[in-house]
């Protein structure tokens, strides 16, 4: 038997309420990343734009920016960042956090990149 056999089987059964009760769970919660995540685009915070730039109005650039928009707030909500103005807060301590923080600086600065090959960007963008 393998692992995956071994947790489906030691996996809860759930009753049909409790099936319903999780699926309109999980379509809340996807709801409410959705409207976080236009949001993010709408009225963009600070700490964003300084490192993304102003939302691109092109499909395909905005929603790139929105991918990396929420991999920040993801990084922020999981590290507990508050800071207004650095995206990614201080260079961290904590080993695997500096793991992330270097992963999405390279992130960013792949998104960076990308803008600056669109013919109408030029603004300098601050980490």
């Amino acid at each position: 038997m393998d692992r995956l056999d071994q947790r489906q089987q030691n996996a809860p059964r759930l009753s049909e309420p409790e099936l319903v009760r999780y699926a309109a769970i999980t379509a809340e919660l996807h709801h409410r990343d959705h409207v976080q995540s236009l949001a993010l685009v709408i009225d963009p915070p600070s700490h964003l734009t300084a490192v993304l730039g102003p939302v691109p109005e092109r499909l395909d650039a905005r929603e790139r920016w929105q991918q990396t928009a929420e991999r920040i707030e993801r990084y922020r909500d999981h590290h507990e960042i508050t800071d207004p103005e650095r995206a990614l807060g201080e260079n961290p301590q904590d080993l695997r956090q500096r793991s992330d923080w270097r992963q999405l600086r390279h992130e960013i600065q792949h998104h960076r990149e990308s803008i600056t090959r669109e013919p109408h960007r030029g603004r300098e963008l601050e980490l």
